[in-house]
């Protein structure tokens, strides 16, 4: 497993992203404004439909893949769990398995929009990684800069 600035050293099949229950956090970003619904026209859809559950994954497939593990409820508190973020990210795995993906980059589920500590974060990737890892050969976690250094004492720590 590799930590560090994008993009990785090899071909990643597919990205892990953390989502919520009504997939308002995969709007469209700023990043592409000219193609973004106005954020009224993402509430309203999010208000119109049943939330998923906790632990789900949306596959939008591509190059790469995008595996949406839903990991938040912001109707809940605390918006995020443990046992949510391990249970997306072991399908999510599992997902990735059956797309034949090789490679896979993914973030510290449940910890980039708060609820869980890093020290958590760091526990359900590893812990879903033992349970699922299935073919995956190679692993990208995208963590921002700031945390690299916590993290990477973390894994160190592990060995």
């Amino acid at each position: 497993m590799s930590a560090s600035a994008w993009p990785p050293p090899f071909e990643v099949g597919a990205v892990v992203l953390e989502e919520d229950t009504h997939l308002v956090s995969s709007a469209p970003s700023a990043l592409s404004l000219e193609d973004a619904p106005s954020p009224l026209r993402v509430l309203t859809a999010a208000k119109d439909t049943e939330p998923l559950e906790r632990g789900a994954v949306v596959v939008r497939r591509g190059a790469p893949h995008r595996l949406l593990a839903v990991v938040h409820d912001f109707d809940a508190q605390p918006t995020c769990e443990r046992a949510a973020a391990r249970a997306a990210l072991e399908r999510a795995l599992e997902v990735a398995t059956s797309l034949g993906v090789r490679g896979l980059a993914l973030p510290l589920l449940g910890a980039a929009h708060g609820g869980l500590s890093l020290d958590a974060a760091c526990e359900v990737v590893t812990g879903a990684l033992e349970a699922r890892a299935g073919a995956l050969v190679h692993v990208w976690l995208v963590v921002d800069e700031a945390r690299q250094p916590a993290v990477a004492r973390w894994f160190a720590g592990r060995r």
